[in-house]
């Protein structure tokens, strides 16, 4: 069995590190703790009252929680056939960016999965395909176990960054090949690699879906299913479609001014305490012009996929929204108006123009609105203890509670074990070599070589005994130097072996550097080797 560490916390404060242990789990709070976690974060939100004009938060949560099931149930569906969905249960969500993670992000569908089923629940992986897809391309393993390097391999070709939602296959030819090609690369280290069968269903989807994301999102899905998965898959874009997201962006742009105000000093407040200079982390600051207010959302079109900023200011009874660069509409600020106008702006243009949330606002709508329990990974659990401040600060309450998930799997090469302690303490005995040899010396030295390796030992304690003056400063450490280089010559032979070995720790720590990522693709890995990661969590439970 793998190890999981199942760390204990009363508040989101902890300290997350992935596991160094090959297999090993990071989940805390521990998975036998995820219903007690649901059904409190459930009663405090049926508790929480805020005004949100002509409809109470209650009415948009349960409007929220349908139209996510109803739009999981239609897109899954849709290459998954045959499945059901209870119509009243707890909701455990997570989501990633619809791409060729490794497997420690994965860590977190699975741990869905496990806690849905236990709790009899409703796991759902929410694809967001608002961020950046970046680089088609993933980076594999190559050469032999001696000699093995890494180079990154593209799947297809393109010229820019376009969001996931708006990602196509550019070049045909390279997308069909890219499978073959990472065989080649990777025969000699991983001959049992899922990606050629994985690569088929890719390829399969894509027949039907021509979005890349999506294509590797059900993919992805569809092997899960095999392995006895049960969760459901929704893009984030068909959310942000929903009536509830459209009340909720409405609400944030009706009130850009208070929640610019509260992002922007919650986030002064979380770098002060973590001791951040930099100004773009964990995230920038939302921009001002004149009297209009950034908020934490993107827009762009189909026509032009550029992410841009979503501004907004008030004017008489209207909501004026630009992006600063050229674009901009008026919506009313108040009732079905308002929504009916965002439907219209948003969800009915020739252009295909978007409304789309950025990452915090992402996870703030899911927590507050959609799920009883958020899985996250490490970055997404830090990240929103921002958001935490900012819920308390803009909404007055106390955030719900959420779960961190995330595992360390290597690739099954066996290789030596050595790691850069290893070479630090090789480094350290050169050093006593060099610099202490009289500590060092060999015991079956000759009488003659004993009387001169005792004259420079005397030498040299009596240098290291006189007090460092400036006046004697040069001449002290020169005859330190010297009584050392002169006893170096009983060691060597031992000094030779010595740089031997760092030669061949050296060369280990390079080939571990590419065989001992954990960051490579899941695609990549052998199917056994993942399923037992999975069969490490499901095993396990708080304690052990």
């Amino acid at each position: 069995m793998f190890p999981v560490n199942t760390m204990e916390s009363t508040g989101q404060s902890r300290t997350w590190q992935a596991p160094a242990e090959d297999g090993g789990w990071l989940v805390d709070p521990c998975p036998g703790r995820a219903g007690q976690l649901a059904s409190a974060n459930r009663e405090h939100l049926e508790h929480w009252d805020f005004d949100f004009g002509e409809t109470s938060f209650a009415e948009i949560r349960a409007s929220a929680r349908e139209s996510l099931m109803q739009a999981a149930r239609d897109y899954t569906l849709a290459y998954q056939p045959g499945r059901s969905m209870p119509a009243v249960a707890p909701i455990f969500m997570t989501g990633h960016q619809p791409d060729l993670f490794h497997p420690g992000v994965w860590a977190k569908n699975f741990l869905l999965s496990h806690i849905a089923d236990r709790q009899g629940g409703v796991a759902v992986n929410f694809q967001v395909d608002a961020d950046l897809h970046k680089s088609p391309s993933i980076r594999v393993p190559t050469g032999s176990k001696d000699h093995p390097s890494a180079e990154w391999l593209a799947y297809d070709h393109r010229s820019i960054s376009l969001p996931y939602e708006e990602g196509v296959v550019h070049d045909p030819e390279c997308f069909r090949g890219f499978a073959d090609r990472a065989r080649n690369k990777m025969e000699t280290l991983l001959p049992d690699s899922i990606l050629p069968e994985f690569w088929d269903s890719v390829l399969q989807h894509w027949e039907q879906e021509p979005n890349v994301g999506q294509c590797f999102a059900r993919a992805r899905h569809d092997l899960e299913a095999t392995w006895g998965l049960q969760a459901w898959e929704v893009p984030l874009s068909s959310i942000c479609r929903t009536p509830a997201f459209l009340t909720f962006a409405h609400f944030l742009l009706g009130n850009a001014a208070k929640f610019w105000e509260a992002y922007n000093t919650c986030l002064d407040a979380y770098r002060t305490q973590h001791r951040i200079r930099s100004r773009t982390h964990p995230v920038p600051a939302l921009a001002r012009e004149g009297d209009s207010f950034e908020l934490p959302l993107w827009t762009w079109t189909t026509d032009s996929p550029r992410r841009r900023p979503v501004f907004a200011r008030r004017g008489g009874q209207s909501i004026v929204l630009s992006d600063q660069q050229g674009w901009g509409t008026a919506i009313p600020e108040t009732g079905q108006d308002g929504l009916k106008a965002l439907q219209a702006n948003f969800l009915e243009t020739a252009d295909g123009r978007k409304l789309r949330p950025r990452a915090l606002i992402t996870t703030m709508f899911a927590r507050l609105f959609l799920c009883d329990l958020f899985v996250h990974g490490i970055g997404g659990g830090i990240y929103d203890r921002l958001n935490d401040m900012i819920m308390e600060r803009f909404w007055g309450i106390r955030p719900p509670r959420y779960m961190v998930a995330s595992a360390t799997q290597r690739l099954p090469i066996r290789r030596p074990a050595v790691t850069s302690a290893d070479l630090g303490r090789l480094h350290s005995l050169q050093r006593e070599l060099v610099y202490h040899p009289e500590d060092h010396l060999p015991n079956n030295l000759k009488p003659e070589e004993v009387a001169k390796t005792q004259r420079w030992i005397q030498a040299k304690k009596q240098w290291v005994q006189t007090p460092k003056t400036v006046d004697n400063a040069r001449t002290r450490h020169i005859a330190i130097t010297q009584a050392n280089e002169s006893l170096q010559a009983w060691l060597e032979g031992r000094l030779k072996q010595l740089h031997v070995e760092q030669q061949r720790l050296e060369k280990l720590l390079r080939n571990e550097g590419v065989l001992g990522s954990r960051d490579y693709a899941f695609c990549l890995y052998p199917s056994q080797t993942l399923r037992e990661m999975f069969q490490g969590l499901e095993h396990r439970s708080c304690g052990t």
